[in-house]
């Protein structure tokens, strides 16, 4: 060994290492040390220099098997003169070489090719001119501008309390911005790492040496079980394949290393799980506990959850339930959650810890091009101040024109190509362009790269796959991102990573290379392996979740590992593809059975339970078992709403909101149940039962918008003396828009629904007919601009339907046509009580009375306190000459109609019409006037008479204003 070291000194030996020792790392060591290493981008003047007999070529743990074999063959070939070869390893076969290599004078030399690295770097010290020449990465401008929230972040990180929320938009510098407040934390944790080993060093060794017969073989690296140590966990990025169970269980599994085996116990109990609203507080109290205080956990791509138009959870499911906890928690973990949506508040105290990312201020801007170092581009400055102002500060902007500039376009082509807007079309077609230029080296490296999570450690990805000079010219390129420094002298901590932008990821082909995936996996299972024989927990649990998820992407589940905690994300996104997607229902069967095996209560797995009874039209008592199944043993919101729009779909409109009442009792802290209790109440006609669950609703969230649209809703239909009430509360909805969420078509929908119904409204009780058509033009014109925002909105068509057939106007062709348009595809969902009622309307205008009664008796299977079926089904019997029968549907109407609402009057004026006109023809038939049936008793709550002057007060008392519920009341009985 001495001798060889002798020639490293004397820079005579040309160093090629195996895929088996192989290392970025190592490479990188042996080069600052001036010993050159055989790689991929091996300069042609070093080949040349080592073409000759007194050089020595040291050929360390060479597998001649793989692909090793052929790149020794390869560099063979180029020296030439032949120099001296060495193989150092301690298993040397001549016959296994290959056929190119059997004539090659190759010498054995028996050792260790880890143990020789090892001494080489002992020995040698790294040169200062290597040194230089290979200095510590960091991207140019990427911190430019970002000064403040980088300070606000690095605060953040070290405090305790609730997640710390970094969003914006994609391609704004999130990652950067953490990766760069992670420095000093990394930093920490590898001075603190090397101590300990340092301290600990000895001892291991002579209690290694003690129990193993090679008192030679070197020590394991010494395990730091401190539960107060810094711990960075290894980053979740939210997807079909990592969910809920992903992210409870590295949760449970950091516990069990620090000695809380609490979580972990309960939840690996299969009959006895706890159901969701047990599991969270167990969850809050786990992440309170000291010893997270030096953990940090990276949860990224939580936009997955969120709805893009309007801020909010999409789902209220176990995951959105737990993350929507903890943002009002105070917990040691130092959570960062990274999301591409913003996530809106909508209640006075929330302790979020807000990071919101906006473009670079317009210096900023300037400097980021100006730090390009382009020499010369075409644009005058003031054309250059025009570009940026387009960016938006984006930097991805930015990066493009900075391209485009130094391409040498002007600035007329600049802006025909569109090179400087931050558009997704824009961002993309720049991104594009980029990716033109790979070579078929880069190309192939990115396929493979697709297969590994994001942020990736260089130790993870053998040379092969990306070889050194095809990583930096992608980091040149902007494709790769670099983490910001070199990793230190600790081996496991401070890794330097790689990642590629979310942006690039649509743009490239999927890698559907089943053998190459399926290397992956084994090298995920030999790391898993690895990981617990050191005790690496958290690293062997994600390592096995990766490969889960692959071998599901490649439809081998069957050999998926098992964990300690039940994992099973990958086979509920299959599950539900199968049921919502392809409609293979026996598959779905089969795959939830081996579901339940791992784990019998697993919520999304009961909830999907019961969607594939819906789809498979099983029997009511088999889906209500489901559902009951879940609310008893695995509950949450989302499974409350699903209950409660299946009974609405089968026209059970009282189970319905007996359901979300039962909710609204078991997760009283989530207003969003209310809402769709009190939106439910206000669709079928009853306001006001409405009227105080939204009132409470508003108490909880007085910033929500939707909250106040149905408000002012309920107080338009309650009377003419509320209607200033409920302009109020749509000017208020206007301001929240405006001030705080911009203007969110689906919600500014509803807002023109409510409002439109109101100008309806106001038409009933004008005092001349143009007075009235001016209303109705009005509702008309909001209405059609809420369905420019929102153009399948049912509640929205609908309404428009009745208003063009409430205009005193002859209905033309297109005009029928328009309406049957608007209400066909209500008619089969069995939803909206109001589109079987104006489909009846446009019915009796068009003269076709044959399915009239059965429209009628569909809307009062929705709505049987729904006034309007009844004064439509009295002009159905006026229209047949059965005036009887059409005096009885109009009491029936005035009975179910409050005093206050505007077509009281009407109804009132109907019935006393119609009684005028039986009387004279009563004494002749023997008409009896007096009702068949016993009047409509009406389900809506009771008279404000019976309410106590504390629950009017409550009632009536909200951001403000005050009610008048005592009049608020409907006809008595």
């Amino acid at each position: 060994m001495e001798h060889i070291i002798e020639s490293c000194k004397a820079t005579n030996i040309l160093i090629f290492l195996g895929n088996h020792i192989k290392s970025s790392e190592k490479i990188k060591a042996l080069r600052q040390r001036g010993i050159p290493i055989a790689a991929g981008d091996l300069p042609v003047q070093t080949i040349k220099e080592f073409s000759h007999p007194e050089k020595t070529l040291l050929l360390v743990e060479p597998d001649f098997q793989t692909s090793d074999g052929i790149e020794i063959t390869k560099l063979i070939g180029a020296l030439n003169p032949t120099p001296k070869i060495i193989a150092v390893t301690k298993r040397w076969n001549p016959g296994s070489l290959p056929f190119a290599l059997q004539f090659v004078s190759i010498d054995h030399l028996k050792l260790n090719g880890s143990k020789l690295i090892n001494n080489l770097l002992k020995e040698l010290t790294p040169s200062e001119k290597n040194l230089v020449a290979q200095k510590e990465f960091r991207p140019p401008n990427y911190l430019i501008g970002r000064e403040a929230e980088l300070k606000k972040l690095e605060e953040y990180l070290k405090s305790s309390g609730p997640p710390v929320l970094l969003q914006g938009i994609s391609g704004i510098g999130k990652r950067t911005l953490l990766e760069t407040a992670f420095l000093k934390i990394r930093s920490e944790q590898e001075k603190e790492q090397k101590y300990f080993e340092e301290q600990h060093s000895k001892q291991n060794k002579k209690e290694y040496s003690r129990r193993h017969k090679n008192k030679k073989a070197p020590a394991p690296p010494a395990k730091n079980n401190d539960p107060n140590k810094i711990t960075i966990l290894p980053e979740i990025s939210l997807n079909p394949f990592f969910n809920e169970d992903a992210f409870v269980g590295m949760i449970a599994t950091a516990a069990f290393e620090k000695g809380d085996d609490r979580l972990q116990k309960q939840l690996s109990k299969r009959k006895d799980r706890p159901s969701p609203i047990k599991l969270i507080p167990l969850i809050i109290e786990t992440l309170q506990a000291e010893h997270f205080s030096n953990t940090y956990l990276v949860v990224s791509n939580l936009s997955m959850l969120i709805h893009r138009s309007n801020g909010e959870f999409s789902k209220l499911s176990f995951l959105e339930i737990l993350f929507s906890t903890l943002f009002h928690a105070e917990i040691q973990l130092k959570l960062v959650l990274i999301s591409d949506l913003l996530i809106h508040s909508f209640s006075k105290e929330t302790k979020a810890r807000t990071i919101h990312f906006k473009g670079l201020s317009e210096e900023a801007r300037l400097q980021y091009i100006n730090a390009q170092n382009i020499s010369e581009h075409k644009c005058s400055e003031e054309e250059l101040t025009e570009l940026l102002l387009l960016t938006k500060g984006h930097p991805i902007a930015l990066q493009n024109l900075s391209n485009a500039l130094a391409s040498g376009l002007s600035h007329k082509e600049l802006i025909d190509q569109r090179c400087s807007l931050p558009s997704p079309k824009s961002l993309e077609q720049g991104l594009k362009k980029r990716l033109s230029s790979l070579t078929a080296a880069e190309d192939e490296a990115l396929r493979k790269l697709q297969l590994y999570r994001t942020p990736i450690l260089f130790s993870e990805i053998p040379q092969d796959i990306l070889p050194t000079k095809v990583r930096s010219s992608l980091i040149n390129k902007g494709i790769l991102s670099q983490s910001l420094r070199a990793s230190l002298s600790s081996e496991h901590f401070g890794k330097k990573t790689l990642y590629i932008h979310r942006r690039f990821k649509p743009l490239f082909p999927k890698n559907r290379n089943k053998v190459l995936i399926q290397n992956h996996i084994d090298s995920l299972q030999n790391k898993a392996k690895k990981a617990r024989k050191y005790g690496d927990f958290t690293i062997e649990l994600s390592s096995i979740f990766e490969a889960n998820a692959l071998l599901s992407r490649i439809h081998k589940g069957k050999d998926s590992w098992n964990t300690k905690t039940p994992f099973c994300d990958p086979l509920s996104h299959s599950i539900r593809d199968l049921i919502f997607h392809r409609s293979d229902y026996s598959k779905a069967e089969r795959q939830l059975r081996a579901g339940f095996a791992i784990c019998p209560l697993q919520p999304t797995l009961l909830l999907l339970e019961a969607s594939l009874r819906r789809k498979t039209n099983k029997s009511k008592v088999e889906i209500e078992k489901s559902f009951a199944r879940i609310q008893q043993k695995a509950a949450t919101p989302e499974s409350y709403l699903q209950e409660a729009l299946y009974h609405r779909d089968r026209m059970q409109l009282d189970k319905c909101i007996s359901v979300l009442t039962s909710a609204i009792e078991v997760f009283p802290t989530f207003p969003r149940l209310k809402r769709e209790l009190g939106k439910t109440l206000l669709q079928s006609n009853r306001y006001q039962e409405a009227i105080p669950i939204l009132i409470s609703a508003a108490e909880q969230e007085p910033f929500h918008p939707l909250v106040h649209s149905y408000l002012g809703g309920c107080f338009s239909s309650a009377g003419e003396e509320y209607w200033e009430k409920s302009e109020e509360l749509f000017e208020k909805t206007e301001l929240l828009f405006k001030q705080h969420y911009g203007r969110s078509g689906v919600w500014i929908a509803s807002l023109n629904l409510y409002k439109g119904i109101h100008s309806s409204l106001k038409s009933l009780v004008a005092d001349s007919p143009e007075e009235a058509a001016e209303h109705l033009n009005r509702a008309e014109s909001l209405l059609r601009e809420g369905l420019s925002c929102a153009s399948q909105h049912p509640e929205l068509q609908i309404s428009l339907a009745g208003v063009l057939l409430n205009k005193n106007e002859a209905l033309t062709e297109p005009r029928i046509a328009e309406i049957s348009n608007l209400l066909a595809t209500h008619i089969t969902r069995n939803r909206f009580a109001d589109a079987y009622i104006q489909q009846a309307r446009l019915m009796m205008v068009t003269g076709d009375l044959e399915q009239i009664d059965q429209l009628l008796n569909y809307a009062y299977k929705l709505a049987p306190t729904h006034h309007a079926l009844y004064a439509v089904r009295a002009e159905y019997y006026k229209n047949t000459n059965d005036l009887l029968r059409a005096f009885q549907a109009y009491q029936s109407a005035l009975q179910a109609c409050s005093e206050s609402s505007p077509h009281h009057k009407n109804y009132l004026k109907k019935v006393d019409e119609l009684r005028t006109l039986l009387e004279t023809t009563s004494t002749s038939q023997n008409i009896d006037l007096t009702p068949s049936a016993p009047p409509l008793q009406s389900t809506q709550s009771a008279p404000a008479e019976d309410l106590t002057e504390e629950e009017k007060q409550t009632l009536g008392e909200q951001e403000g204003f005050r009610i008048d519920v005592g009049s608020v009341r409907r006809r008595p009985q």
